[in-house]
């Protein structure tokens, strides 16, 4: 049985299963990102596992690497989010600082940090992680319903207060080329 995969879909490392390993290893050699997989089975018809597969091995001279080991390898080496723009921002809700906005390779999402001082001290840092809404951050919506309104605003004046902060807003957009 084949399926298709194209490397759109390998880079996105959309799963942790043999398929995805196949292509993100030939991907990692730097080769086509493409994989052939097939199942070794046992005498008694059943699936080889990791204990049946390492004898096997071992007698054909093959290596073995797990969907584990390719998993903690990319969360050792690979690095999805990327700083696509950064620049001073001013605001009238709080005083300068700089605003930075990041790409999430896998989940071809942009995200927005508002960043106001030194953030590298040892000392712990206000940051709010904030689900963007436009009516009540745009247009300040007054219904009773939300209780959301003001808190970002609240937010930058404690930031300010403490002369620095971060205010984050995940997954602002889609960053896919097809957005």
């Amino acid at each position: 049985m084949f399926f298709r995969w194209s490397p759109a879909m390998a880079a996105r490392w959309c799963g942790a299963g043999h398929t995805e390993a196949a292509v993100d290893i030939a991907r990692l050699a730097g080769l086509i990102p493409a994989g052939v997989i097939c199942e070794i089975m046992n005498d008694d018809g059943t699936m080889a596992r990791l204990p049946d597969l390492v004898p096997f091995a071992q007698l054909h001279g093959l290596k073995i690497g797990t969907i584990a080991d390719l998993i903690s390898y990319r969360r050792k080496y690979d690095h999805f989010v990327k700083r696509t723009v950064e620049g001073p921002f001013e605001s009238h809700m709080a005083a300068s600082g700089r605003c930075m906005s990041t790409s999430n390779e896998l989940e071809y999402a942009e995200h927005i940090a508002l960043v106001k001082g030194d953030l590298s001290g040892p000392e712990p840092v206000l940051v709010r992680m904030h689900a963007v809404n436009i009516f009540t951050d745009m247009l300040d919506w007054k219904s009773a319903e939300t209780r959301r309104a003001g808190r970002i605003h609240a937010h930058h004046r404690q930031g300010g207060a403490r002369r620095r902060g971060a205010a984050c807003a995940p997954r602002v957009r889609p960053s896919s080329p097809t957005s």
